[in-house]
């Protein structure tokens, strides 16, 4: 399956966003044709959509990216999903940083991914600022990268996990006397 580019130095460009609930197990998704990329990660059921040239089914902690194009339904679906239209931009030049993001994938966190559009949501709410916007949607699709790259918390024990929180905080206060609570 093909990979999506995305550079990491031009600013991907925030278009909208939304969280979607079928509200029956009739609905089919609509007919359009797609003008930006469309990350749809899917929450709850499974999502049956097509583009002009495949038919994709997106189960529960799965996303799908879509490009510009042709964009419908091919089945029933009840589900819910968040989706984000965005667009991709490039500098052109020769060593311009960029990632390769798998058109579909797992999720291996999605709490993390849950998080992350409420901070867009948020930041989108009270801020109304294209900036920011933009730079929450690049976060979201970082977060899908590295989730892709199997570098997340679920890749190491809850053990390693406390450990490296500990090593934290003892650099961020080592400056301090710390002291142990011997209750």
């Amino acid at each position: 399956m093909k990979d999506i580019r995305i550079s990491t130095a031009a600013q991907v460009h925030y278009k909208f966003n939304g969280f979607f609930e079928a509200g029956s197990p009739d609905w089919i998704h609509m007919s359009r044709e797609l003008m930006e990329n469309e990350l749809i990660i899917v929450t709850n059921g499974t999502l049956s959509i097509a583009d002009q040239t495949d038919r994709y089914v997106v189960n529960e902690n799965e996303y799908l990216i879509m490009e510009p194009g042709q964009q419908f339904g091919f089945a029933p679906s009840l589900c819910t999903f968040y989706w984000l239209h965005f667009d991709c931009l490039f500098f052109g030049f020769k060593d311009e940083p960029v990632i390769f993001l798998p058109k579909q994938g797992q999720i291996s966190s999605p709490n993390r991914i849950h998080n992350a559009f409420l901070e867009l949501n948020n930041a989108n709410f009270i801020y109304h600022d294209e900036q920011t916007n933009n730079v929450y949607t690049l976060q979201i699709l970082l977060e899908l990268y590295n989730q892709s790259q199997k570098k997340t918390l679920l890749s190491h024990s809850y053990r390693d996990y406390l450990l490296q929180n500990v090593k934290n905080y003892v650099k961020w206060n080592q400056a301090y006397h710390i002291t142990r609570n011997s209750n």
